[in-house]
């Protein structure tokens, strides 16, 4: 039997039961919030309202050789209330900050945005 401070229950270390743990924890809890998320965004009210686009964000992130890019709108509507929603490059590439119109989105799910002159 060895004596180290690393080694328990026989002669397997702990860390071999510690880190696979850890590991399983880590992927319950990431699973776990996108079922929240997405349970969440499911079950809430599909809204219109009337808003204007105050800014649009674009954050690239580097994966090794990899990017990517997420692209944000964020709109303000007629009580001043902030709305900021994911969006696809396209839907980003087609608005610009200023617009006003019908906004509908679900949760923090985007679903339209009609201008209104």
């Amino acid at each position: 039997m060895v004596n180290d401070p690393f080694f328990e229950l026989g002669e397997m270390p702990i860390l071999f039961k510690v880190i696979p743990a850890l590991v399983v924890l880590l992927f319950v809890v990431i699973i776990g919030t996108v079922l929240y998320r997405l349970i969440k965004n499911v079950s809430s009210p599909k809204e219109v309202v009337l808003a204007t686009l105050i800014d649009k964000n674009a954050a690239t992130q580097w994966n090794g050789e990899t990017s990517y890019t997420d692209y944000m709108l964020i709109f303000e509507d007629k009580h001043g209330k902030r709305i900021a929603l994911d969006v696809n490059r396209k839907v980003f590439s087609q608005l610009v900050v200023g617009d006003s119109g019908r906004l509908t989105y679900q949760g923090s799910w985007f679903k339209d945005f009609e201008r209104v002159a």
